[in-house]
């Protein structure tokens, strides 16, 4: 017996919506739109200062290196520090040895107000320290307290493979309590601001024994150098100084961007070279007191001083 099939129906008839749930509107809806706005403005107002509250916690508790005081009495200046991250301290003695990834240093002794060590390349290659910004700070522990003598940088020269160079710098102290070692980026050096003509030009003037060095600076940037070298015809390596200083006075001519001059007398000489940054080639002159265009005048301070300069 055949099943009755039930039969299908089609009508061209409009489809009536069928409701699942109803959502009702609250009053106050547009009142929380408004709030969160204004939450969303705050934040990006506020952003810069939340920021700068998070760097001072976190940096809280990061030490820091003062600065030698150049009046006189060894007192750090509280207000401008060297920030470091981390720091070793090196008791003095004769068989100390400070050992980085790039070299070793012993050999320490200090007499008649003067340091000296050695310093040892111990990678197995050739190693250029010139400009790695290595700084040894000297201490002295008083009854007041410890002080800071002199800050130096160090290891500024190229090694061949385990060489051994040997150092001494003038120290104002007779007694040294302990070292700190420190690898400093030109970021970490402390501020320092020159005071400048309307033009917007500043000097920053540095001297060593018989040789002063200018720095001048446009806007900020450091954009002539001159150095004036007075050879006193009585000094020990008088003959070997005026040689070298006429040969150097020569070859520096020779240099674009570059004038020197060189005159000698019955009481010495004197030795001139003035640097034009936005011409010469400053890498062609090979010399670490020269500094590149553009440098600030807190990285020449900072680095003269730290070759025994007194800079202002």
């Amino acid at each position: 017996m055949r099943k009755k099939k039930d039969q299908v129906v089609i009508k061209d008839e409009e489809l009536t919506p069928t409701v699942l749930f109803t959502i009702k509107e609250k009053k106050g809806g547009l009142l929380w739109v408004a709030l969160l706005f204004a939450l969303f403005i705050g934040l990006v107002y506020f952003l810069p200062d939340l920021s700068d509250m998070y760097q001072q916690y976190k940096n809280k508790n990061k030490p820091s290196l003062p600065l030698v005081n150049q009046s006189g009495d060894n007192t750090p200046d509280e207000e401008e520090q060297v920030e470091v991250e981390e720091r070793v301290k090196y008791p003095y003695a004769a068989d100390l040895k400070i050992e980085t990834d790039d070299f070793v240093m012993d050999s320490f002794n200090l007499a008649n107000n003067t340091l000296t060590f050695s310093l040892t390349n111990k990678k197995d290659s050739v190693v250029d320290l010139r400009n790695q910004n290595y700084f040894l700070s000297i201490y002295q522990s008083e009854g007041k307290g410890d002080s800071l003598v002199k800050r130096l940088k160090i290891a500024e020269d190229s090694f061949d493979l385990n060489e051994t160079k040997s150092y001494s710098y003038p120290v104002n102290s007779t007694s040294i309590s302990y070292f700190y070692l420190d690898k400093l980026e030109e970021s970490a050096y402390p501020e320092f601001t020159l005071t400048k003509t309307e033009d917007g030009i500043a000097t920053l003037t540095c001297t060593k024994d018989n040789s002063t060095l200018t720095y001048t600076f446009n806007n900020d940037n450091l954009n002539t150098i001159r150095e004036i070298v007075r050879g006193d015809i009585n000094a020990t390596n008088y003959q070997s100084d005026l040689a070298s200083f006429q040969t150097k006075s020569t070859n520096y001519n020779l240099v674009n961007g570059v004038s020197s001059t060189f005159s000698s007398s019955d009481t010495g000489f004197i030795y001139s070279v003035t640097i034009d940054l936005t011409k010469a080639n400053i890498r062609s002159l090979d010399d670490i007191r020269f500094y590149s265009q553009d440098t600030k005048a807190n990285v020449v301070k900072f680095e003269m001083e730290g070759r025994n300069y007194t800079c202002s």
